[in-house]
């Protein structure tokens, strides 16, 4: 595990972590869930997204 690098919230107070993975295969319901966490979120809050993706197409991450 000495590979990996941590991961340190962006936001100081008020925020929610979100964290996912996808492949391309999947990446059509990573933009449901993108898109409803938009759509659902709230002003007063930060949101720290954090995507770990394998294999996605560099066009599926433009939309």
């Amino acid at each position: 595990m000495d590979n990996f690098k941590k991961i340190y919230p962006v936001f100081e107070e008020n925020f929610v972590s979100v964290v996912s993975q996808s492949s391309n295969k999947y990446v059509l319901y990573l933009s449901v869930v993108l898109e409803s966490l938009v759509q659902n979120s709230s002003k007063n809050i930060n949101y720290d997204l954090v995507v770990f993706e394998k294999d996605i197409l560099e066009l599926e991450k433009i939309y």
